[in-house]
């Protein structure tokens, strides 16, 4: 059998530890998501670069348009007037593409501070009110996912299958932390 006490006060240190700064994790999150935005924002002078030279050929094509000799050629301007539809229509792409680019870098960051500082905030508040080994299955599979309790307490990754001979080295055989199951009161 694991002993609660050694199990409940390793996840305590961790729990210590994780939810110590918690806005010093969300300004670490926040400078990932200025780093998404930032490259967004490369991407999106990438395309105003595309969408300049687009809009110079448009300026071409419109200027053959209105030379007398192309539109004294019949078949030269039809090919010229679907040949500018088609820039036209490749203009509308990368300005769509821009303004997408854009509006996702500006609302991701801000939205992304106040959900990870909700979610920490909720998280060390659920860990202060653990009283008994059922809430704290319940916490660790909300917040952690299921893990394999170690003969020492402290809590293993859970493969994605686990073996059926019992897990990872050192791992308890049948303990899962957060698969919602209680320890067996007999049997071991």
């Amino acid at each position: 059998m694991v002993r609660e006490d050694l199990l409940l006060a390793n996840l305590q240190q961790v729990c210590v530890v994780a939810f110590a700064d918690i806005d010093g994790m969300v300004e670490g999150a926040v400078a990932e998501a200025r780093s998404a935005a930032d490259s967004n924002r490369q991407d999106a002078d990438r395309l105003r670069a595309e969408l300049a030279g687009v809009d110079g050929e448009i300026n071409n094509f419109t200027r053959l348009l209105k030379d007398p000799a192309v539109v004294a050629e019949p078949m030269a301007f039809k090919q010229l007037l679907r040949q500018s539809a088609c820039l036209e229509e490749r203009r509308e792409t990368l300005k769509l593409a821009v303004d997408k680019l854009l509006d996702k870098a500006n609302d991701d960051t801000g939205r992304l501070a106040d959900r990870m500082r909700r979610k920490m905030v909720e998280a060390r508040d659920r860990w202060e009110a653990v009283c008994n080994p059922a809430q704290l299955n319940r916490l660790i599979e909300e917040f952690v996912g299921p893990s394999i309790v170690s003969m020492g307490g402290g809590l293993l990754a859970v493969p994605e299958t686990t073996p059926p001979s019992g897990g990872p080295e050192g791992g308890v055989r049948g303990f899962i932390a957060g698969g919602g199951f209680e320890p067996p009161t007999s049997g071991l």
